[in-house]
């Protein structure tokens, strides 16, 4: 496992992935702002967010079934915790449903929590997405940084970033030694084996995170990361955010249904 899993179409060459980091920051954050403030009714909304995102992705040329595939990953969870507002949320009744000991109610008020969640999480994760498969890390991490974000959270972002594939594969190796060595036998008698599994694959990290550590300090590390792009506004940059802007606000301003 390694980077290309989402740096294999950052090197392309188009408008969107000329943009400066910066630029799709500032984009994404208020985009997504602007979308979660509007209420889940208005459809005509929704449609222009939809087609905005839709119009971008054509435009870096990244195929929208590759990010739509990987966006449904987190419908699952939502629909887990949302789902539950439907049953326990006080409102108008649509239907009773008989249990043995209580009733749950499925009221007008969940119904519209849960379409409100499902419906902003999807186009956030369809947002974020985008943008990720747009910038190389290194490069939205200068971004961040150069937006005046918490040093700390740009580091901690680096290093989640360059060594969870590596804890992954840790992981992965441990699983497959477990796999070897297995003869059987039930579920509850193997809980001790994963919970060894966990506590060596902690120490495994511990050990690795004060190797890594010591190597930096020795070689000059600051606490800030440094990269070899050096990042500008461009005139491309202005134009991109002024013309979105341009669509936004008065969408979410403007539009309004009876």
């Amino acid at each position: 496992m390694g980077f290309d899993i989402f740096e294999k179409n950052t090197d392309r060459n188009n408008l969107i992935h000329r943009l400066d980091p910066r630029t799709k920051l500032i984009f994404s954050l208020t985009f997504l702002v602007l979308m979660v403030l509007t209420p889940v009714k208005e459809i005509e909304r929704f449609g222009f967010y939809f087609v905005l995102i839709l119009t971008i992705i054509f435009i870096a040329r990244i195929s929208p079934v590759y990010i739509f595939k990987r966006s449904i990953i987190i419908l699952p969870f939502v629909m887990v915790v949302a789902g539950l507002a439907v049953f326990f949320t006080e409102g108008r009744i649509i239907k009773e449903i008989d249990f043995v000991l209580f009733k749950l109610r499925i009221t007008y008020e969940g119904i519209n929590i849960l379409l409100n969640v499902l419906v902003k999480s999807w186009l956030s994760v369809v947002t974020l997405t985008a943008m990720m498969l747009t910038t190389r890390f290194e490069d939205l991490l200068s971004g961040v940084e150069l937006l005046k974000a918490p040093q700390i959270i740009v580091l901690m972002m680096s290093f989640m970033y360059r060594y969870i594939f590596v804890l992954i594969d840790e992981a992965v190796h441990l699983m497959r030694a477990r796999n070897v060595r297995y003869f059987g036998g039930r579920f509850l008698s193997q809980i001790p084996v994963f919970g060894n599994m966990v506590g060596v694959l902690f120490i495994r990290t511990y050990e690795r995170a004060e190797r890594i550590y010591a190597a930096m300090v020795v070689r000059g590390f600051t606490g800030r990361i440094k990269t070899v792009n050096v990042l500008k506004f461009s005139f491309t940059d202005v134009i991109f955010l002024m013309v979105t802007f341009v669509f936004l606000f008065p969408v979410y301003f403007l539009l309004t249904t009876d």
